[in-house]
């Protein structure tokens, strides 16, 4: 655990940071939210809101979440806007690598009182008053876990806890899995978190609209085998075609990822204001991280992701070209 506030090597418990002038709370992750930070952020407010009495908490979050991570919201009163007009006297920024990695909630960093970062992302450089990073944990959600006391979590906080170690994973699958992560997801579980259902719902099934699209893009996937690199391509005549947006199509890149000749996927699927995501993936040898980060985005070592603006056939050579670089042996640090 790396912290700027070491707390003489200590870990600290949640409610530590609330103080007798600790009454108005934000928690911010980053911009289009995954399963973790959508997960890191309705947890933690699920935590605090039954745990702390006295204080309002306001969940920053952007909107539309991706199909596969909606059921999380269940009602919560997240909001969308930067936060730029109020002052909070504690702000959490959770799964969050830089402060530019944020939209929602934004603001509300900037003029808060005092900001707790909790993330995971080996890149964070600390950007709060307090810091909290473990680069060797799974998820930001396992990270979290640990500030909990494990008699106050309830099933709303474990739902979203739980399902946060599940996407941040891929179900148990990446190799960032470890001892402590499989402890604590069985701690979650005895909460009465109705596993079997989220995977089936969010890591096997898919709408019929998307299905489609999946199979279309499956059928134009081109594989590079010098570089055992697979990308495809979903722009938005291909989603219109088939009645599907980008928040439908979240599981491609894994399904894309399951070919057995490929160490690399990239899947790169068009927004509807023109923009487009570019979804990275690796199996062992290629950290999609550090291409990801070259790019203005961000991650993990298995699974990253990064935006752009035009031209997805010029940014699948330069995504290319940084793979052959690490697939040859060479690393190329953060730049």
């Amino acid at each position: 655990m790396r912290t700027k506030a070491e707390k003489n090597g200590k870990m600290t418990d949640l409610k530590e940071f609330f103080t007798d002038d600790v009454k108005r709370v934000g928690i911010a992750g980053h911009r289009n939210p995954d399963g973790d930070c959508a997960g890191s952020v309705l947890g933690l407010y699920a935590y605090l809101t039954e745990n702390v009495p006295g204080v309002t908490v306001v969940p920053f979050l952007d909107s539309p979440l991706p199909q596969e991570i909606a059921y999380l919201l269940n009602g919560e009163p997240t909001r969308a806007d930067s936060g730029e007009d109020e002052v909070f006297d504690l702000v959490f920024i959770v799964d969050c690598a830089t402060p530019d990695r944020l939209m929602a909630g934004a603001g509300a960093l900037k003029k808060a009182k005092k900001t707790v970062v909790f993330d995971h992302h080996g890149t964070n450089p600390g950007f709060g008053d307090e810091n909290y990073i473990d680069a060797k944990a799974s998820s930001t959600c396992e990270v979290l876990t640990r500030f909990m006391e494990p008699e106050r979590i309830s099933g709303r906080a474990a739902l979203c806890l739980y399902s946060g170690i599940l996407f941040d994973t891929d179900v148990f699958r990446y190799d960032c899995t470890g001892p402590e992560t499989l402890r604590q997801a069985a701690m979650l579980l005895e909460k009465g978190v109705p596993f079997a259902e989220i995977i089936r719902k969010s890591f096997t099934e898919q709408p019929y609209n998307a299905a489609k699209v999946t199979a279309a893009v499956m059928d134009k996937a081109v594989l590079i085998p010098e570089e055992e690199f697979l990308y495809a391509v979903a722009d938005l005549d291909l989603l219109h075609m088939y009645g599907a947006t980008s928040t439908d199509i979240g599981n491609v890149v894994s399904e894309l990822n399951h070919v057995r000749e490929t160490e690399t996927t990239l899947f790169m699927y068009q927004y509807e204001d023109g923009t487009w995501k570019g979804s990275l993936r690796s199996k062992t040898r290629v950290d999609v991280s550090k291409i990801a980060y070259s790019f203005g985005g961000g991650g993990h070592v298995r699974a990253a992701g990064f935006s752009f603006e035009k031209d997805p056939l010029s940014m699948m050579e330069k995504v290319k070209t940084k793979v052959r670089e690490q697939m040859n042996g060479r690393h190329p640090d953060h730049q």
